[in-house]
């Protein structure tokens, strides 16, 4: 879906790591669109430090809580995480808040400044490379405030709806994140005390790139469209990571009119029909999320 992938260098003023480039690398196809962005993090003693600290909460929670074996080993990897925010599936009626037991931990980790000022900094940098996925994350959080009125955003300063704590040594399988909205980039910050340069890469199986993931580190990842996972880091070395997304369902249901598949169907057949007629074709609005380094350059959004 990509074409041809080459590498792009601007913007520079952020910093990778002191181990990579002083510049953000994005990866665009054969149109110029941006695909993806190794975006890096501030240049900023005081950024460094709260990336650390989001990391050593992480690492804590993962140490000292009791995790199921479901926690633990699922599609994405052999790893504990855990999950906040604003879900959508299996069933359910209407967007709703995830429950469960790790509710509390995971309020308490959102709320610290550390990893409110790195969700801020992942929005801000999805804003920034991705104007118009951002715009209509945007909008749709409106509208979901006027459909739901107890919806009140997930962490302080970011965009996203959902997030999760990758909290034991961390490194995936090749997967997609299918759930996640497919015009849209998720953000992943990765974070620990390991060597990036012998392990923690992240590989984007279908553009055939791998890039250096230092601790601290953001990368901007359309999830659910290219196959992605990490290298394990050297033994003795430790690897966690926070991401955060939306899921494609709580835009799919606003765009029922706030109602689900089924009572779209039979509240309304005629537009229900039209939707079935148009969806073959919906790539087209996927592959327009994406702007061009042009347009980016121009301020277009």
């Amino acid at each position: 879906m990509a074409g041809k992938v080459s590498f792009v260098l601007c913007l520079p003023k952020l910093t990778a790591s002191p181990h990579g480039s002083r510049v953000p690398i994005c990866a665009v196809d054969k149109h110029d669109r941006v695909m993806l962005v190794a975006v890096g993090r501030p240049d900023d003693p005081s950024y460094v430090a709260d990336a650390e600290r989001m990391a050593e909460l992480m690492m804590e929670m993962g140490q000292s809580t009791d995790w199921d074996k479901s926690e633990k080993q699922h599609n994405r990897g052999a790893y504990a995480c855990a999950h906040y925010g604003w879900s959508y599936g299996k069933g359910q009626p209407q967007p709703q808040r995830l429950g469960g037991e790790r509710r509390k931990m995971m309020r308490e980790f959102v709320n610290q400044p550390c990893t409110q000022r790195i969700a801020a900094f992942q929005s801000a940098s999805f804003a920034l490379w991705f104007p118009k996925s951002y715009a209509e994350f945007h909008s749709r959080n409106s509208q979901l405030k006027e459909k739901i009125p107890t919806f009140d955003g997930n962490i302080k300063g970011s965009v996203y709806a959902c997030c999760t704590a990758n909290c034991t040594n961390t490194w995936t399988y090749i997967h997609r994140d299918g759930m996640n909205s497919a015009g849209a980039c998720c953000s992943i910050t990765s974070g620990g005390k390991f060597d990036p340069k012998k392990g923690g890469q992240l590989i984007i199986w279908d553009m055939k790139l791998i890039f250096d993931f230092p601790p601290g580190s953001t990368i901007l990842l359309p999830s659910a469209l290219f196959r992605h996972s990490n290298i394990p880091v050297q033994k003795g070395d430790k690897r966690v990571s926070f991401t955060q997304y939306t899921a494609g369902g709580i835009h799919r249901w606003l765009e029922y009119g706030g109602r689900t598949e089924d009572e779209f169907a039979a509240q309304d057949p005629e537009g229900f029909e039209q939707m079935l007629k148009e969806r073959p074709e919906r790539w087209h609005k996927v592959l327009d999320m994406f702007s061009t380094i042009s347009e980016l350059k121009a301020g277009v959004v």
